[in-house]
């Protein structure tokens, strides 16, 4: 968990994140602070290759804020934690094996000791009826128990169901329907367990507090999920990470990384999607809304952007609804289906321009470094072995001829102050040398 929370810094400076072009500021979603500002800075001067020189720059500035976390004890800890729960799965809430570090953070009456014996590769419990504690090396490569993580819940009231034990049945043939039906032979055993208005843990290394996590929560009547939550993991080593959200007609969605209250990185969405309906699979458009965005790198990188999903998904249908699926039965089928692939891809990519608009920016000197679009391009050509029988009308496999099918998609391009225009990953991909190397390193320090 904490090193996927950390790398997330680093990949958003090295790989912007996909999205498109074109589109006024919709101020009807709650925006992202400063992000009307920063959607009309001016271009910078800098040609694309002195952007390059100004953007490893910067990359290696975040990595440097990054560094201690190569060596923290804490991270470590918490890396080794989750290793040995993926070893000897533990079902400390009722019916859900397998869990994962931030579900023991989400829970309010769940007790219990649990000491990972070494030599057995296992987790050992111990009743208790006043504390969730897990006892455990703090290293991939330590023996004894030296950390404790120990937690404690304030229940919000809020109750929901865990299946304990599954239902056994079976299907059994019924003679009077002549028909098969499902029997139950035992029913399910389901177990309820209490969401936390409130849970504070805390991470001790040879007893010495190493890290501090808590979470609040705030829920409606009737509803199991939070319509306010707020998550944040403190550690010794200065390293404060934050996640909040706040559900409503206008949702918010906030994470951050500091170093000693500087910014690492912050993301921050203000969207007018409908969160529940979402969650519960209803992938209508009309639950998509509008959104905004902004990610901040250091205190001198942004990235910023809107979007307006639904119109734009609709607009997508449109393309597609408007477009004929070539027929195979025809001698040219595959130069009719190659045609239909660059139409749908050219109408996505409008569709997408017109309602969505990212730039990178840098906040220190004022300016946008560039514009992202998108551009539909020929991605791949399939040789197909088959040729056309006019006999029998159809298409027959064939060692000495065949046809060519394209496929399209839509590429996100990096437009610049003078109009150049060149792709995302090309430009990402070259020319940051030092960049990529100091950013392999850290990533290789966590190999532990």
């Amino acid at each position: 968990m904490i090193k996927k929370i950390l790398a997330v810094a680093i990949t958003a400076q090295c790989l912007v994140s996909c999205s498109k072009q074109d589109s006024a500021v919709d101020n009807t979603v709650p925006a992202t602070v400063n992000q009307v500002d920063l959607l009309n800075l001016p271009y910078s001067s800098l040609t694309p290759e002195q952007q390059k020189a100004k953007l490893e720059n910067e990359g290696n500035v975040l990595l440097t804020m990054l560094d201690k976390t190569k060596t923290s004890s804490a991270i470590e800890a918490i890396q080794n934690l989750e290793r040995l729960l993926e070893i000897d799965e533990i079902d400390y809430l009722a019916g859900r094996n397998n869990n994962q570090v931030s579900d023991l953070l989400n829970i309010a009456n769940v007790y219990g000791i649990y000491t990972w014996n070494n030599s057995m590769q296992k987790w050992v419990k111990t009743v208790s009826t006043t504390e969730l504690k897990f006892e455990f090396p703090s290293k991939k490569t330590q023996t004894s128990n030296d950390a404790v993580l120990s937690s404690n819940g304030v229940s919000s009231g809020v109750k929901v169901d865990a299946i304990d034990t599954h239902e056994v049945g079976q299907w059994t043939f019924n003679p009077v329907t002549g028909q098969y039906q499902y029997v139950i032979l035992t029913p399910a055993v389901k177990d309820q367990f209490e969401l936390p208005s409130s849970v504070n843990s805390i991470l001790k290394i040879n007893n010495i507090q190493a890290a501090t996590f808590a979470l609040s929560n705030t829920f409606s009547s009737g509803n199991t999920r939070p319509d306010v939550s707020n998550f944040t993991i403190t550690t010794n080593d200065g390293y404060t990470w934050n996640q909040s959200f706040a559900k409503g007609a206008n949702s918010t969605y906030g994470t951050s990384l500091k170093l000693d209250n500087k910014n690492i990185v912050t993301f921050t969405n203000g969207s007018t999607a409908k969160i529940d309906d979402l969650i519960d699979g209803n992938t209508m458009s009309q639950y998509l809304g509008k959104s905004n965005t902004l990610i901040e790198l250091t205190d001198n990188l942004a990235v910023i952007g809107n979007q307006d999903t639904e119109r734009m998904q609709n607009a997508i249908k449109t393309v597609e609804s408007n477009l004929v699926q070539p027929s195979y039965s025809t001698s040219t089928y595959y130069s009719n289906k190659s045609a239909y692939n660059r139409q749908r891809s050219e109408g996505t990519t409008i569709a997408v321009n017109n309602n969505t608009k990212l730039a990178l920016v840098s906040r220190k000197d004022g300016t946008k470094i560039a514009d992202v679009i998108y551009k539909t391009v020929k991605i791949r050509s399939d040789y197909m072995p088959y040729v056309w029988n006019a006999t029998t009308n159809q298409w027959v496999f064939s060692t000495t001829g065949g046809q060519t099918l394209d496929t399209y998609d839509e590429i996100p391009y990096l437009k610049f102050n003078d109009n150049t225009q060149v792709e995302m990953k090309v430009y990402f991909s070259s020319g940051f040398s030092t960049l990529q190397t100091n950013y392999n390193n850290y990533i290789a320090a966590f190999r532990r």
